[in-house]
């Protein structure tokens, strides 16, 4: 990466503030869920649920069976609840994560998660929360 590739907006805005714990949680916030899926959302136990839920809608959708449509939602509930506690557990590690490093290395991460993730976009919103 060349000098002229940095955000130097946003490279400002992370050198002048400490990247305590408030910012990081803010940052790791903003992350899409998408961000925290893999590896797991390949594991069997999430591609089980998938095949299910399929197998069920097509049941449905072929003998005209309420029972396999209200099955099917059911699962798929619990299917996007069992995403939301992995992406609820991931954000906690990536957070206690960066908070183990030194001040310049959470720059940098948060630098590049802000950068990989296109929020730069929010960033004149967070100079406002995080104002000196």
């Amino acid at each position: 990466m060349t000098v002229n590739s940095f955000n130097t907006e946003l490279l400002d805005f992370l050198v002048v503030r400490i990247p305590d714990k408030k910012l990081i949680d803010y940052v790791v916030m903003m992350l899409p869920d998408r961000y925290f899926y893999y590896p797991e959302i390949e594991t069997d136990r999430f591609s089980s649920y998938r095949d299910e839920v399929n197998e069920l809608i097509n049941n449905a959708r072929k003998t005209i069976n309420d029972y396999s449509g209200m099955n099917a939602t059911y699962l798929q509930k619990e299917y996007h609840n069992e995403l939301e506690q992995l992406v609820t557990r991931k954000k906690k590690l990536l957070v206690f994560g960066i908070l183990l490093q030194e001040e310049d290395k959470r720059r940098e991460i948060l630098y590049e998660l802000i950068q990989d993730n296109h929020l730069t976009k929010y960033l004149n919103r967070m100079k406002e929360v995080f104002r000196e």
